[in-house]
């Protein structure tokens, strides 16, 4: 059934919110691939994320699963949850909160503020409250990249280097076609760089070097037409230089020194 405009009453019952909250998560992690089995795990921080807000049912002011425009918000608090126990927020250096203390101050992940004030660096947010930017370099994070980060649809910036992030690049990841920047360099990501590199129309920068990445580079990544960095050194890349490189027009610097590269340029 299709959530009220506004909320009610009953929402605010505790146990119907939780109902309506675990749902309207089941629901967002289907769409970007989690499988109900990964939900369901204990073990796992999908199941940890969902623990954790589930509790918020339970608050003050308690979360809202009924306005249609709060359950977009909703999931990305949920999300960012996602990425605190995927990437073992307790270890973090800024943003640590490993008594999942509520009451935390601005600054500290997992708080009941506003998801927008967890970072120490100022909102991440844009007016209407979704997450435009992640930035998290050497901050201790280690762990894999989880399926939700496809949740943030109108992400623009992400900045997570200098950690010790391992496993690939989730093809959720290319889902945020907003994204104008990324940084994930000096981690050790492996796997390859996916063809849906090329969906990121709106990119500017992207830096992935100093990581483990195999394969080729997708010829696709010359659908990015509005890329002007684009450093991919210090990986174990084969294969050729796409001459469809050509058509970013925009490029000013491009390093793909320490591959196995071969072939002309």
């Amino acid at each position: 059934s299709t959530p009220s405009s506004t909320p009610s009453t009953v929402c605010h019952d505790p146990d119907t919110c939780r109902t309506l909250l675990q749902d309207q998560i089941y629901v967002a992690s289907a769409r970007v691939g989690t499988a109900n089995q990964t939900l369901n795990d204990p073990n796992s921080a999908q199941h940890k994320a969902i623990q954790w807000i589930l509790e918020e049912c339970d608050a003050t002011v308690p979360i809202d699963p009924c306005t249609t425009s709060q359950i977009l918000l909703n999931e990305q608090r949920y999300a960012l949850a996602v990425m605190y126990f995927s990437l073992r927020g307790g270890s973090w250096k800024r943003g640590s909160n490993p008594s999942l203390d509520k009451g935390a101050s601005e600054g500290t992940w997992l708080s009941s503020l506003n998801y927008c004030e967890w970072s120490d660096s100022g909102s991440i947010c844009d007016a209407f409250g979704n997450v435009f930017e992640i930035t998290l370099d050497s901050n201790s994070m280690i762990g894999t990249i989880p399926l939700e980060i496809g949740v943030f649809d109108k992400l623009r910036y992400i900045t997570i280097r200098g950690n010790e992030i391992t496993g690939t690049i989730p093809e959720e990841f290319y889902s945020n076609l907003s994204l104008e920047a990324v940084y994930l360099y000096d981690n050790s990501l492996s796997g390859t760089i996916s063809d849906k590199i090329g969906d990121l129309s709106n990119l500017k920068i992207l830096e992935i070097d100093h990581n483990q990445l195999s394969g080729t580079i997708p010829s696709l990544i010359s659908d990015c037409l509005n890329l002007e960095v684009l450093e991919l050194q210090s990986n174990e890349l084969s294969g050729s230089i796409p001459s469809t490189i050509g058509n970013l027009e925009k490029l000013r610097r491009i390093d793909l020194g320490s591959n196995q590269i071969n072939g002309t340029i």
